[in-house]
């Protein structure tokens, strides 16, 4: 009897043992389903989110713009019109280069977009401010650079008399881009009568101050404070060449000499 029991009180063990494994695999299994489907449900409200914000700013171009765009209705954006997705179906590229697209750029929410790496907007009529800088937009981080990033793009912006995105993408592009070879004097605003005499000078080192900031790798570009330095000097050098034979590519080549001495 007593070996009866014992082997009855073992049986009775390994059922227990059996129905909690069973218990824990069901567990395991059901917060696997959970993650998933929490996941999942995350990338919808995100692909939501990033077609939303790009239907916004659609809805802010001009009519010719928004027939180009036609492909962008409802949600699922990854099948519009120059977007390119990831796994999650968020956007990791935007190309929409010489498509010309008028408009502003100030409804465009960069922060919507987490996970975009290229943002090609050339050859367009768009005009706005883009955000401080890359860090700022693409990873929420803030630093000392993005304000000198901003003065960059606000500053070219004066002196064109439209938003600058073309060259700011040529910044980072190599000597043999065509934007290296453009004088200086096409890209300054059309609509105002050329610089004579000591405005030249301004102008000049003034842009090139602006692309300075604008570097591609933020440790290469001017603090603020440097920025004001420069600024508050009382005379440039001279001038390396008449301002009519001055291009793009030899203001671009700058690195951090920002200073007037």
């Amino acid at each position: 009897m007593a070996s009866l029991s014992v082997n009855t009180f073992s049986d009775y063990q390994f059922v227990v043992f059996r129905v909690l494994l069973f218990f824990i695999l069901v567990l395991a299994s059901s917060s696997k389903v959970a993650a998933s489907t929490t996941s999942v449900a995350r990338g919808v409200l995100q692909e939501e989110k990033e077609a939303g914000a790009l239907l916004s700013w659609k809805a802010g171009l001009n009519s010719q713009s928004q027939i180009f765009l036609s492909s962008w209705v409802g949600s699922s954006l990854c099948n519009w019109l120059g977007v390119t997705c990831d796994g999650s179906k968020s956007i990791t590229h935007l190309n929409l280069s010489s498509s010309g697209l008028r408009g502003t750029l100030h409804s465009l929410s960069f922060s919507s977009f987490p996970n975009l790496r290229i943002l090609d907007l050339r050859e367009n009529s768009l005009y706005g401010t883009i955000p401080p800088c890359i860090e700022l937009a693409y990873t929420m981080k803030v630093t000392e650079k993005c304000d000198v990033y901003s003065f960059g793009v606000v500053t070219l912006e004066v002196i064109m008399g439209r938003y600058p995105g073309d060259l700011i993408l040529s910044v980072a592009s190599p000597p043999s881009s065509i934007h290296h070879h453009v004088l200086l004097k096409d890209v300054l605003d059309q609509r105002l009568s050329p610089p004579t005499d000591q405005v030249t000078t301004d102008v000049i080192f003034v842009a090139k101050l602006a692309f300075a900031c604008l570097h591609a790798n933020p440790q290469y570009r001017p603090t603020m404070r440097q920025v004001s330095q420069v600024l508050s000097s009382s005379q440039w050098p001279p001038l390396p060449m008449s301002f009519d034979k001055i291009s793009l590519g030899q203001l671009y080549d700058i690195r951090c000499s920002t200073s007037r001495e």
